[in-house]
């Protein structure tokens, strides 16, 4: 896409932190950003960057197939993930442990499955940010199915132009 004007944009993890941060630069750009989080008080800073929120869990697959299929969005960016527990490996649970693997893949694979099942507008993309375990084990196979651009690579050559609005009108463009 060589420009965001427009296109209907929706984020998961859209409350704080990337996601927050793609969310206020794509808006900036001209997008209908949608913003998807799991609590409703945290969506504030994203609804003031201009986004329309949903407050709601991107693990949730009728959530996200519902999004995808009234939403259709141009673009689908799954960024949603859980905090690595701060403590020492030896001390951590199975459930403390496995809260990545439990929240950022299972978010990934809920979006990308809503994707092929609700297919998008012509020329859309979906957009992925998982763990780099995760990232190595599925891109191979899933993109087959769709075409996905990982959102690593889009980050190390967009990142500036967008966040800092000097190239707006290139947006999410593909090499």
């Amino acid at each position: 896409m060589q420009n965001l004007k427009g296109k209907r944009v929706v984020i998961t993890g859209g409350s704080q932190g990337l996601g927050l941060a793609m969310v206020e630069a794509v808006a900036a750009c001209g997008a209908n950003v949608i913003a998807i989080g799991r609590d409703r008080a945290n969506l504030s800073s994203a609804e003031h960057a201009g986004a329309a929120v949903i407050a709601g869990d991107a693990t949730d697959a009728t959530l996200m197939n519902k999004v995808v299929r009234e939403e259709v969005p141009d673009v689908l960016i799954l960024n949603a993930g859980a905090r690595l527990p701060i403590k020492p490996i030896d001390q951590q649970n199975w459930d403390e442990f496995s809260t990545v693997w439990n929240t950022d893949v299972k978010a990934g694979l809920v979006g990308i499955q809503a994707a092929l099942h609700t297919p998008m507008r012509r020329g859309g993309r979906v957009l992925v940010m998982l763990s780099g375990a995760a990232m190595v084990l599925a891109v191979p196979f899933i993109h087959r199915a769709r075409k996905l651009e990982p959102l690593w690579r889009l980050h190390r050559r967009q990142t500036d132009a967008v966040v800092h609005g000097s190239q707006c009108k290139r947006g999410l463009a593909r090499t």
